[in-house]
Parts: C-alpha cells; structure tokens; sequence
C-alpha cells in the first residue's frame, strides 16, 4: 500500500466515526482534511441509528421533526413544525400532489419546495428549523398526508382543538371528530433479560399502553450504570438522550421499545437505573447462564413465574425475577463451567482487513492448540464462517446449532485450522466470534 494509501485510510478511520462530528476527537494534524475525507459523506456527521449498518446513510438520522402543528378550516388552513437537521437533508412536509403545501417559509424567509418521491419536500442545510405554511382548498378533505417521521400532531378544525387526532397510515383524519375523548395517560411494563456472557448483555423490552392524544414523553433513564447501548428497535420516534433517560413520541395504542446492550465485563451485581422520570414501579429481570463459562445462581431479587409475570414469550424458558428500584441483583458463581483438565487449549490470533467501502469486515483466523472436548467450532453472527482449512486440506463448513451460526467439525486433538470469516456493516463487532473459549487472543486491524 503506497503512502498516500495509507494516510487516506487513516483518515477515513479517524474522521467517519457515526457520531455527531462535535464529539470526534481529531488531531490538529488531520483537521484540514474533514471536509474532504467527508466529501459525499456528510451524512456521518448525523446521529446514526443504532443497530443499522453505518456502511451507507440508510444507517444515519440526520434530521429529528418536531410537533406539527395544523389550523385548518373548510377553505385551507396553515401548518408549523420545527426540525433539527445535522448534515443537508430533504424533509418531507404535511399535503400531497393534489393539496400541495403553499407559501412556504423556513424561518421567516420564502423557501421552495419540490417534488420528490410523489410528496412534496424541501431541502435544509444543519441547524435549527421553522417551516410554516398554508393549504388552500375547496373544499376540506377528509384526511390530510403527514410524514410517517412525524410522531406528534396538534391538530385545530375551525377553530377547535382536536384532543385526539385519528392517524389512518401516513395521513391525519380531517372529517368529525370523535364523540368522546380519552384522558392522556401511559402505562409502562419492563421487561430485561441479563446474559451471563463476555461481557454480559442487558436486552430491555419496554412496553407502553397510550392513551389520550398525541404527545412527547421523556422518560427515565434506561440502562444500569456502565451499560453502554447497541440497539434501539422501535416503531414510534424515539431517542436516548445524552444522560441515558428515554424520549418517545407517543400516540394512542399499544408499543414495544427493545434496547440491547452490553456492559464493561463479567457481571457480579446488578441494580436498576437510578433518577427521575416517567417509569414502571417494579420491573421484571430474567436471567440466562452459561454454563459453558461459569455455574452461577440469583440472590437477592423474588422470584416470579414468568407466565404470570406475562414475560415475553421467547424468555418464558428462563428463571424471572420481580425488581423494586431498591433491589440488588446479586449474580453469585458458584463453579467455573468446566474443569480445568478438560478443558480445551487454543490460542487464536487474527488479522482484520475493513473494506475500502466501509461495508463489512473480513477476519482471517489461525487457530492452534489441543482440543478435549466439543470437537466442533462455530462463529455466531454478526459473523460468518466462509472458509476453513487445516493445511492444504479444505474442511466443509456447515451450519450449527444456534441459528445463524456456521462452523467446522475437528476430528484430531491438534489443532491448527486457518480460516476465513465475514461480517457485513462497520458499526463494531464482537472480540472474536467464536463460541470457543481461547486461553490466548491476539489481533491486527
């Protein structure tokens, strides 16, 4: 690799980190070079989604809606809503082709709007937004189309507010209104399921029952102390605010918000997030051991059945627990989970080549030593086995037990396998993949 191959690479790496550009350490060496390393990729200054790939700017939030605001009457009517942009983006305004948005403003000043993708849209530059407007009609429409991105609707027909705007798909119902209102209320179930692993993961479903119009929720803090988040999968606009709390727009109905995460290493004690907000009064905690790594047991929380407890169907096969905000969850160890003197001996070192593009990884793996027992090895997703050889003999890789995970057969106790492995998106990846214990790792990127 030539040097000027090199420093670019460099580049790249240090300046297309997915986060907000503010919170990019770069050195005053590599300052000058942002705008260009970015060039064509200024989405990576935006919020990325987490979960999604980072390889392209499907993987990036680079603009954040606010409320909208609607007055209309059997004539038109005018809208308002502020947005939040990070990088240019093209936002979608409330109308359609035939009830087109007029005399449309950004923050006070004429601004033109275009067709794009059948709905109207406009371009904005980062920063802070006011986007006003107008409908002129005549006669009212039945339903009026708002951006699937906007979570919050205030609507007013002829002058009266309407307490809970009906939302049939990607559109607000403009014809009469409901009879009788429901008061604004929220109740929330928690739901964590702990893994035993290295690190030890925390998957938190939380389930929310909104009742009353729509509106904007920030919720409490999410995550226990040093847990750091991985995803958010959730079908309402949501977001983790920079002190961990929840913030959510909701509107009536039922939803699930799922939150995987990890922590710093082996858990041996583990409490609920501490401070203020909107929140569940107990929780329920289910608990998954690897035996395979240590033997372990629950001390300090109640237990619960999980059926009563209604604790999600794919976690019922674990041991629950109710948690109050005051509860300790101790994780005691009471054995490691295989004896030394069976146990196998391998060592792995691995070199990692990212691709130019940013889409993916590939892991060449050598893998030495003595094997005791299992006599099988897999990788789990995000990766997956291509290839693997012990010298110049190639070894047939199949699937293996857990889903998604691909793997080899070893049929002698000496090891020395060379293999091949994959895993699409840049956004990170596990230490090493491999459902194999190693008593040594080592790694070149």
């Amino acid at each position: 690799m030539s040097t000027r191959a090199r420093f670019v690479l460099v580049c790249a790496l240090a300046l297309s980190t997915p986060v907000h550009a503010a919170e990019v350490a770069v050195p005053p060496d590599l300052q000058p070079w942002q705008s260009w390393v970015l060039h064509g990729e200024e989405f990576r200054r935006c919020p990325y989604l987490t979960g999604a790939g980072t390889s392209d700017a499907l993987g990036f939030q680079c603009a954040w809606p606010e409320r909208l605001l609607l007055d209309l009457d059997a004539r038109g009517g005018r809208f308002n809503q502020q947005w939040r942009v990070y990088a240019d983006s093209w936002v979608v305004l409330p109308g359609n082709l035939e009830h087109w948005p007029r005399d449309v403003q950004v923050n006070g000043t004429r601004a033109a709007v275009v067709g794009r993708q059948g709905v109207p849209q406009m371009r904005l530059v980062p920063g802070a937004h006011t986007i006003a407007g107008s409908f002129r009609w005549s006669s009212r429409p039945e339903s009026l189309s708002v951006p699937s991105q906007t979570g919050i609707v205030q609507l007013t027909i002829d002058g009266q507010a309407i307490a809970q705007p009906e939302r049939p798909g990607n559109a607000v119902w403009l014809g009469k209104r409901r009879s009788a209102t429901e008061q604004s209320q929220m109740e929330i179930d928690v739901y964590r399921l702990v893994r035993d692993d290295i690190p030890v993961t925390l998957t938190t479903r939380i389930r929310l029952r909104v009742a009353g119009e729509a509106r904007e929720e920030l919720l409490a803090r999410v995550l226990p102390a040093e847990f750091v988040p991985l995803s958010l999968s959730t079908p309402i606009p949501a977001r983790l605010e920079p002190d961990g709390r929840l913030r959510v727009q909701v509107r009536p109905g039922s939803w699930q918000i799922t939150i995987a995460a990890r922590g710093a290493g082996v858990a041996e004690s583990l409490q609920r997030p501490a401070g203020d907000g909107t929140w569940a009064r107990d929780e329920i905690w289910s608990f998954a051991s690897l035996d395979r790594l240590r033997v372990t047991a629950v001390e300090g929380a109640e237990a619960v059945d999980p059926v009563q407890a209604d604790v999600p169907e794919d976690w019922r096969q674990y041991p629950s627990y109710r948690l109050a905000p005051e509860t300790i969850f101790k994780i005691v160890e009471r054995s490691r989970g295989l004896a030394t003197a069976d146990e196998n001996r391998l060592t792995l070192q691995r070199e990692v080549w990212l691709d130019f593009a940013h889409a993916g990884y590939t892991a060449v793996d050598l893998i030495e030593g003595q094997m005791r027992q299992g006599w099988r090895m897999d990788v789990v997703p995000p990766y997956r086995l291509m290839s693997a050889r012990i010298g110049e003999e190639n070894l047939l890789v199949t699937e293996g037990p857990v889903a998604g995970s691909t793997g080899i057969e070893v049929r002698s106790p000496g090891v020395y396998v060379n293999a091949v492995s994959r895993i699409e998106g840049s956004s990170g990846m596990p230490a090493t993949g491999w459902q194999s214990r190693f008593d040594n790792v080592s790694g070149i990127l």
